[in-house]
């Protein structure tokens, strides 16, 4: 019986997603009057359902992530704590506890905020086409508001301002990284992103800032040294947490992760195509060398993730601007056949790999 519940959860949350592409699809052709109206009903009408899958996703009792986070709001003793951690979370939980301190109300709202940023984020960004949200969906990015409560709020922050930042909004952008960083202290990797990301209409920079991510990924063992150092002085805790891959020595620990690479198939797939196709499409897609800057970052980070699980959190900032771009990618491409190789590939690696990442949440664990 059991069994059946897990699929028939898994099939529910794939119906949402593309349930979500096909009102966000119909709603794109719909009278420019009546679009803001039927926007916001999309929105909320999501937001509420996500919320409750974040509550029928996990297992009971708490465990996990979700266990230390309900833990930790059942019980004021504890929101000190929680303020050294994350003060935007901070600032949540004692919104919520005016209500309740069931921890199904933390889930709901966290599961709820993250995709309300997301779809603002998708609704505000300069340049875009439906099968971002598609992708996006098929993707692990929705889930990761069922249990990384502190940081998916910090990368619908992070989506927010790359939306902003394609209007050129600076002032907004910088606003939204300082919010993302309220709720998770890896959100200062954005900072040099960006910098990089901007400074690459120069040639010799863009240059500069790709031969630094292959010599990252090249000698990361060393770096990483460097780096943790680096974040002690500015972010002690997230110094903390990325020490404990370190032996007593001070050296990386040879504890190798291949499967965790696999993550960044989907990442591998669109930056490829995005050379290959470079020519065609630079001039048709605009910001695409920034584009091309933050799927070759995803890629090196997940693949760095081999040696340091951690290091796909620094990735995820990314996720949603490299999904964006390749729904640009798509649109553009003009041969029909490289449009379907490219769409129904991209497709087929993400459903694939999702579907073997709630299969693993349900059927190994019981839930996230």
């Amino acid at each position: 019986m059991e069994e059946i519940i897990y699929v028939l959860k898994i099939i529910i949350y794939f119906i949402l997603v593309f349930f979500l592409y096909f009102l966000t699809l119909k709603s794109s052709k719909i009278d420019f009057n009546e679009k803001k109206r039927v926007k916001l009903i999309i929105v909320i009408l999501f937001c509420i359902l996500f919320g409750f899958y974040s509550l029928i996703c996990g297992q009971y009792p708490y465990s996990s992530d979700r266990g230390n986070f309900a833990f930790r709001f059942e019980k004021d003793m504890y929101l000190s704590y929680v303020k050294s951690e994350s003060y935007g979370l901070f600032l949540l939980e004692k919104l919520l506890h005016l209500i309740s301190h069931d921890p199904k109300i933390l889930f709901f709202s966290v599961a709820f905020i993250y995709l309300f940023l997301t779809l603002l984020s998708y609704d505000r960004v300069k340049d875009k086409e439906p099968f971002a949200l598609l992708i996006i969906g098929l993707s692990a990015y929705f889930s990761y508001g069922f249990y990384m409560l502190k940081q998916c709020i910090a990368i619908g922050f992070i989506a927010l301002s790359f939306a902003e930042y394609s209007k050129k909004k600076i002032k907004q952008s910088i606003v939204c990284i300082f919010f993302a960083i309220l709720f998770h202290e890896s959100a200062w990797i954005i900072i040099p992103v960006y910098l990089a990301m901007s400074l690459n209409k120069n040639n010799f920079f863009k240059i500069m800032s790709y031969i630094l991510l292959i010599c990252c990924a090249l000698f990361f063992s060393k770096i990483n040294i460097i780096i943790i150092n680096i974040f002690s002085t500015i972010v002690p805790s997230l110094s903390s947490q990325m020490s404990i891959y370190l032996d007593n020595n001070g050296s990386l620990q040879e504890n190798l992760n291949t499967m965790t690479i696999l993550k960044g198939l989907p990442f591998y797939f669109i930056l490829l195509f995005g050379l290959l196709n470079r020519k065609q499409l630079k001039y048709k897609i605009e910001m695409y060398d920034k584009y091309m800057f933050l799927t070759f970052f995803v890629s090196i980070a997940t693949i760095l993730s081999m040696f340091m699980y951690w290091m796909f959190r620094f990735a995820t900032y990314c996720y949603f601007p490299v999904f964006i771009f390749s729904s640009l990618i798509l649109r553009e491409l003009e041969n029909e056949k490289d449009r379907s190789l490219f769409s129904v590939s991209l497709i087929l690696i993400l459903f694939i790999l999702t579907l073997r990442m709630w299969y693993q949440y349900y059927f190994w664990y019981g839930g996230i």
